[in-house]
């Protein structure tokens, strides 16, 4: 998922002691702001909370840089922070709902919130959407960011089996809700 080791270790070393933390953040920003907000977006679907969390997930990274190992990709680390800062936002929603965050479909959300398109496009989100929210991160990270099973398994602290079989019964679940509603 990196775009460059040699980027990530600059921006390590900027962040780190005796780094130069105000460019670091920058190249850090700039390198991978716009794919954790997409993916922490597609978690929890509102852009306000999708914004904040990727701000919560730069704010810990940077404050938690000396965590890093290196036993991984940096992006991989990157994306278990963003991750777990959804799935906590999720939670928090979910104790005070009924439902997965108070949306029961689609149509339920506000219309700047997401965009409609084609009935079968709408089916599939409102699917994804549907996924429990473990599910619906190694879902997102396999198929909107193109993640390979051994990241996804780094980032969701699991093995790699276990994110293939997480993927496949997300895959299924989305399969048998589109079913259920007339396409094939």
């Amino acid at each position: 998922m990196s775009m460059n080791s040699a980027t990530d270790n600059r921006i390590i070393a900027m962040l780190g002691d005796g780094g130069d933390p105000e460019a670091g953040v920058r190249m850090l920003v700039e390198l991978y702001g716009e794919r954790i907000y997409w993916h922490v977006r597609r978690l929890v679907l509102f852009h306000e909370e999708a914004e904040e969390l990727t701000q919560d997930t730069f704010v810990r990274a940077c404050f938690r840089i000396g965590s890093y190992r290196g036993e991984g990709p940096f992006s991989a680390w990157l994306y278990r922070i963003a991750t777990n800062e959804a799935l906590q936002w999720i939670r928090r929603k979910r104790a005070g709902r009924k439902n997965l965050i108070g949306v029961e479909c689609l149509s339920d959300l506000p219309a700047e919130e997401v965009e409609l398109g084609d009935a079968a496009a709408d089916l599939f989100a409102e699917a994804v959407l549907r996924l429990p929210p473990r599910q619906r991160s190694v879902f997102t990270l396999r198929y909107y960011d193109g993640m390979p099973y051994r990241q996804i398994a780094q980032v969701m602290e699991t093995t790699e089996s276990n994110a293939r079989t997480t993927y496949h019964y997300a895959t299924d679940k989305i399969r048998d809700f589109i079913k259920e509603h007339g396409y094939e």
